[in-house]
């Protein structure tokens, strides 16, 4: 029998063709854990050939007796390291000898990861074999929501899980406005998410999509890239008609156009006047808004505050444009 010294050196070297040598002259059990000798990790020789998308070394393993549930030890099993870095062989391979579908590493399905790494035809395998669009993670999320929440958006990918019958969470909805993608919001509005429930997950690291603002609060708001162009950047054009689309859609399915951030009190109406959205406020104040109404608000005291002080104070959407002189099209607006 080899020693676990000697299995895991041929592990670490990748050295696949005398472990399958071992393991067919019975010199060491496929089932069986390795453990690393310097951390006391344990995890099987599955998990390392699922990683290495070696679809032949994980059919010969479970061949002879490797469970496709293997695992690193209190870590993820085999198909969730092939499912989200895109192994579609080895998923199939994996799924066919019964790998389960539903579970979790720290609250998480592999339906949830390779949502997140937008690996869409393991989505829909894995939904094949009976993944459930319905589980969540610690957090309330969704595949979906996984989805949702990255960087970039895929449409179709969006589509593939709400088809398949996932529920759309009101948090779903702030990246894609963020992004201003107005097909992606309309999709998930048709299935009637709480249009003001309040960001409270980890966000993808871009302004406006921070904790305490709703989907309005995103679309009211600029993007570090939107600023970016209106100082002048030669990244692109402006989504204005996408952005004042997803605003209308909002309104449309009851948006609050009053609800202030939970963070700074804020409300729509104001972000649309400090960021010189025009369009945005007029709509605002059509669907409701009061120009005139105060709101008890923090903000930054600069440039004597120290970075992220805010101040608490009282703001109208009109004192706002008063204290805004460059803020051309929107003061026309307010103050005529």
């Amino acid at each position: 029998m080899k020693s676990n010294r000697e299995m895991y050196d041929l592990c670490v070297q990748r050295r696949w063709d005398e472990i399958i040598n071992a393991v067919e002259s019975n010199e060491w059990q496929a089932a069986s854990y390795l453990t690393d000798p310097s951390l006391g990790t344990e995890f099987s020789l599955l998990v390392c050939a699922a990683q290495d998308g070696l679809v032949n070394v994980v059919k010969a393993l479970i061949k002879h007796g490797a469970n496709p549930n293997d695992r690193i030890r209190g870590a993820q099993s085999a198909l969730m390291i092939a499912g989200p870095v895109g192994h579609d062989s080895v998923v199939e391979v994996l799924l066919n000898a019964g790998a389960d579908v539903h579970k979790k590493w720290r609250g998480e399905t592999v339906l949830m990861m390779a949502a997140a790494q937008n690996r869409r035809d393991i989505v829909k395998r894995l939904l094949d074999a009976g993944a459930r669009v319905m589980d969540r993670d610690r957090k309330g999320q969704t595949a979906l929501s996984y989805a949702a929440t990255r960087g970039s958006i895929d449409s179709a990918m969006i589509t593939l899980l709400v088809d398949a019958g996932s529920p759309v969470d009101g948090r779903d909805l702030h990246v894609p406005v963020a992004l201003r993608d107005a097909e992606v919001v309309q999709l998930l509005l048709s299935k009637g998410p709480d249009v003001n429930a309040r960001f409270d997950w980890t966000s993808f690291g871009a302004a406006p999509v921070v904790k305490g603002t709703t989907p309005l609060h995103v679309a009211a708001a600029d993007t570090v890239r939107e600023s970016m162009i209106k100082a002048g950047a030669p990244i692109g054009s402006l989504q204005s008609a996408e952005r004042l689309a997803i605003v209308e859609s909002l309104l449309d399915g009851g948006a609050d156009v009053d609800i202030q951030s939970s963070k700074t009190g804020w409300t729509p109406l104001l972000l649309a006047t400090h960021y010189d959205e025009a369009e945005i406020a007029a709509a605002l104040i059509r669907a409701g808004a009061d120009p005139h109404q105060e709101f008890e608000c923090k903000v930054k005291r600069f440039p004597l505050s120290k970075p992220r002080t805010l101040v608490e104070t009282t703001l109208s959407a009109v004192r706002l444009a008063e204290m805004r002189p460059r803020n051309k099209r929107v003061r026309k607006l307010l103050l005529g």
